[in-house]
C-alpha cells in the first residue's frame, strides 16, 4: 500500500497538544430582535462559569457578523489542551440552555415572498 505524502511533507504541521493552552472558538446566532449587550453577557457568563475555561486570557464575546437572518456572535475561550473537546461540547450545550432561559430566539433562514 502506497500512501501519498506530498501534501504532508510540503505543509506546516501544528501540534496543538504541545501548546500550553488552546482556544475554543464558537459562533452563536440570535435574532435581530435580541439585545446585543445581553447576548454578550450570557455568552461570557457561561464561559466564565465553566471550570475548564482559563481566566487568563479572559473569554471574549463579540458581535461577529450581521447575517441575512441572524446576528452572529463569536465566543473565544482558552483552556488546557486536554480540556478542549469537553469545553467545546459543554459550551455549545450550556449556551443553548442559557439563551433559551433568557428568551433569546435562535433564528432559522427564512424568506418573505410578496405577491403582486
Amino acid at each position: 500500500v502506497t500512501v501519498p505524502n506530498g501534501s504532508l511533507t510540503n505543509a506546516a504541521i501544528t501540534n496543538y497538544s504541545a501548546e500550553g493552552q488552546r482556544r475554543v472558538e464558537l459562533t452563536f446566532s440570535v435574532s435581530y430582535d435580541c439585545d446585543i449587550d445581553k447576548v454578550k453577557q450570557i455568552l461570557l457568563s457561561v464561559a466564565e462559569s465553566d471550570p475548564k475555561s482559563l481566566k487568563d486570557p479572559a473569554p471574549l464575546a463579540r458581535l461577529k457578523t450581521q447575517s441575512a437572518s441572524s446576528l452572529d456572535f463569536v465566543l473565544r475561550v482558552w483552556c488546557a489542551p486536554e480540556n478542549y473537546w469537553d469545553l467545546y461540547f459543554d459550551l455549545n450545550e450550556n449556551v443553548k440552555k442559557a439563551l433559551d432561559e433568557a428568551g433569546m430566539e435562535i433564528p432559522f433562514p427564512q424568506m418573505d415572498v410578496h405577491m403582486r
